[in-house]
C-alpha cells in the first residue's frame, strides 16, 4: 500500500490548482523537501492544514504497519 503526499510541482495541474485556489503559499514550490531529504507537506486548505496532512500520513503510516499482524508477517520476513 502507497500513501503519500501530493507534491505541487511546477508546470503541473495541481500546482496550478493550488495557485488559483490558494491552497499552496508564495515561494512554497521552491523547498519540496527539507534538509534532510524528507518531503513537505505544501498544500492546505481551508479545513486542513499542511501540519495535519502531514501528520495524518504519519498517523497512517504507524497504524498500518505498526499493527499486531503485520508486525508479526514483517518480522517473520528478516
Amino acid at each position: 500500500m502507497q500513501v503519500s503526499l501530493a507534491a505541487p510541482y511546477p508546470g503541473t495541474t495541481l500546482y496550478r490548482q493550488a495557485v488559483e485556489n490558494g491552497w499552496l503559499e508564495t515561494n512554497q514550490d521552491a523547498n519540496l523537501v527539507n534538509d534532510k531529504g524528507v518531503q513537505l507537506a505544501l498544500i492546505s486548505y481551508p479545513h486542513l492544514s499542511k501540519e495535519e496532512i502531514y501528520h495524518g500520513v504519519e498517523t497512517f503510516y504507524r497504524n498500518f504497519y505498526f499493527r499486531p499482524r503485520k508486525s508479526g508477517r514483517s518480522s517473520r520476513k528478516c
